[in-house]
């Protein structure tokens, strides 16, 4: 009898499908887990900070890459429970699915600010405007330089360039009135807390607009009583808490300094060809004015929100 042969290959051949489809069936059926992604909700923020990896800290028990929305540097707008997303995409992609997450940040409106030696300002909002509350008492530029402190008469009456003093050379009145800047140091650009800047002219007008015009502006913005102003305080009201003071001036006068209790002047930053703008208020009138000074006299300074 003839013998067929071909039965073992046939036999080979089967069972080499069969072990092809259990190992592509295999492949074919292998799961993907999802990574396990550790983010919390970040603590509140004030209104102007830029996001930064303090909130966009996202982890994985995994190698990957996040993509944050919204990204770093990112400056959110005031509000509650605003919502911040990562998708993560892992290296391994066979064996991790890509994933998002979300959580939620609070962002605060700003209340205080701080200068360059650490000093804290209240902002009063008045109309449309942001306003530090009280005189500027730096003594450094917000790039952390030094401004120069000048206490000699004939010397700050020949400085061209930027400097302070307090009033009567004593620092007792810097928690009250603040200090007194020449023009050049305003005109550095630099004075003002960062995100902050010296208000300009016009800045004034809009805020003297806002509080009824130049006859009656003075009062509304003058602090009330006489415990810092000269008797009677002519229509002081305070009526927004912009608490303007007395702080007086400094020039050439006898002692350099002069009018403590009855005016306050406070620098703009806007030149003119004979100095810059400046405000001025009086113990006995409720006018605002708006006059020019000469850039070596010493004036107060008021900032406003950029």
């Amino acid at each position: 009898m003839k013998k067929n042969r071909k039965y073992p290959i046939v036999i080979l051949l089967g069972i080499s499908f069969t072990v092809f489809q259990i190992l592509s069936c295999k492949k074919e059926n292998k799961i993907k887990i999802d990574p396990i992604i550790t983010w919390s909700n970040p603590t509140d923020i004030t209104f102007g900070t830029p996001l930064s990896d303090k909130q966009l800290n996202a982890t994985s028990n995994t190698k990957g890459s996040f993509n944050y929305n919204p990204g770093l540097g990112s400056v959110l707008e005031v509000g509650e429970n605003q919502i911040l997303n990562c998708v993560f995409i892992p290296e391994d992609k066979e064996a991790f699915n890509t994933l998002q997450k979300t959580v939620s940040i609070n962002v605060l409106a700003e209340t205080t600010v701080f200068d360059a030696d650490g000093n804290e300002y209240f902002i009063i909002e008045i109309g449309d405007q942001k306003w530090l509350s009280e005189n500027l008492k730096t003594t450094r530029f917000n790039d952390g330089t030094s401004i120069p402190l000048v206490t000699e008469r004939t010397k700050w009456e020949q400085l061209s360039t930027p400097g302070y003093c307090w009033y009567n050379n004593e620092i007792n009145h810097k928690e009250t009135y603040g200090a007194l800047y020449n023009y050049y140091a305003v005109a550095s650009g630099n004075l003002a807390p960062i995100g902050w800047r010296v208000a300009t002219a016009d800045d004034w007008n809009e805020l003297i607009s806002f509080c009824g015009g130049s006859l009656i502006a003075g009062g509304c913005l003058k602090e009330y009583g006489t415990s810092l102003w000269i008797n009677p305080n002519l229509g002081a009201t305070d009526q927004f808490g912009f608490s303007s003071r007395p702080g007086g001036w400094r020039w050439s006068y006898p002692a350099g300094f002069n009018l403590l209790g009855s005016d306050g002047f406070w620098w703009s930053s806007t030149a003119t060809k004979d100095g810059a703008f400046c405000i001025h208020m009086e113990y006995d009138s409720p006018v605002i004015n708006l006059s020019i000074s000469a850039e070596r006299y010493g004036l107060s300074v008021r900032c406003i929100k950029e």
